[in-house]
């Protein structure tokens, strides 16, 4: 007598689609977090000609928000991820 196993086996279609989610995921994620360091950059050139033409340091008002800036975008891409995964494992629990 065979038991009944507790789940189906999984069809490829299935992991078909969990694998395209996945990479869709993972490239919304890779695209945001280009988006980010591109702005970060341009706010450290424009921080950079600032203190160039003011022939001194940045002010210790421009190294705070810079550093926020910073703590910001990791924030928002950790975010990002987190929102995809959930994406992800919603969808695969379908």
């Amino acid at each position: 007598m065979e038991e009944p196993s507790s789940s189906p086996p999984p069809s490829s279609g299935d992991d078909e689609a969990e694998e395209e989610t996945t990479t869709t995921a993972q490239e919304a994620v890779n695209s945001q977090k280009s988006r980010r360091s591109r702005e970060f950059e341009e706010l450290r050139k424009l921080a950079a000609n600032r203190k160039s033409e003011e022939g001194g340091e940045l002010s210790a008002y421009e190294r705070m928000q810079l550093k926020k800036q910073e703590e910001l975008d990791a924030l928002r891409a950790r975010g990002a991820l987190t929102q995809q995964i959930k994406v992800v494992l919603i969808q695969v629990r379908r």
